[in-house]
């Protein structure tokens, strides 16, 4: 019963949001029609549960995303992505005078090629299991799964490759959420920067997409 009745908020959510133009990206799209599938897929859900699921996942089939992947593409969504990178920096600066301020850094930063294993979950964000091996600090954010990301990085002892890791992906989320860059176009940048696989790429861009902003917790770190 929950679960239907979880399909049908989303359902009705999804619904009422496309009426005031606030459509899922086709990554969130995909994402969700993978969840949807695998729970098609599974042996525990009862018949009449997985009726309910397939109708669901038709609908999602019909599903027309939007244009824009990044925050840009809602209504008030540069706004939006300007209050995340004030929070997550601690400073008030626009997309614009962030590029120059990364590009001095990315400038002189060492070339040093990315080696970490990545996650295929996002149920987390990256930076947040980047951070997990720092003294939690409690937050309020769901999406940092309340953590204190700006405070715990400020803690971290950052390598050389910590910080063109994150040079990386703080140039990578002003270009997707700000500057409207493809998913092909942020890709190619992250593995210009860090020598990384198609994949890792993807994965990185992925939660560039979910979790806006998040990277620039490590700025102070890096200015």
């Amino acid at each position: 019963d929950n679960v239907i009745t979880w399909l049908k908020l989303t359902q009705d959510t999804l619904d009422s949001a496309k009426q005031s133009n606030l459509k899922l990206n086709k990554i969130e799209l995909t994402l969700l029609q993978s969840y949807v599938l695998s729970a098609i897929g599974s042996n525990d859900a009862q018949p009449a549960l997985k009726s309910h699921i397939r109708a669901f996942s038709d609908y999602l089939a019909s599903y027309k995303p939007r244009g824009s992947v990044g925050l840009r593409g809602l209504p008030n969504g540069t706004q939006w992505y300007q209050s995340k990178l004030n929070y997550f920096s601690g400073e008030v600066h626009s997309p614009l005078e962030w590029v120059t301020l990364l590009n001095e850094k990315i400038k002189v930063s060492e070339h040093v090629v990315f080696d970490s294993k990545l996650s295929t979950s996002h149920q987390t964000s990256f930076v947040v299991k980047y951070l997990s091996d720092e003294k939690l600090i409690e937050g309020l954010d769901w999406q940092s799964a309340y953590l204190d990301l700006p405070a715990m990085a400020s803690n971290m002892n950052m390598s050389d490759k910590d910080n063109t890791l994150m040079l990386a992906m703080m140039e990578s989320d002003i270009g997707i959420h700000y500057h409207a860059w493809t998913l092909p176009q942020a890709k190619v940048n992250l593995m210009k920067r860090l020598e990384i696989s198609q994949e890792e790429a993807q994965y990185l861009v992925e939660d560039i997409l979910l979790y806006p902003g998040q990277s620039f917790s490590f700025i102070q770190q890096l200015m």
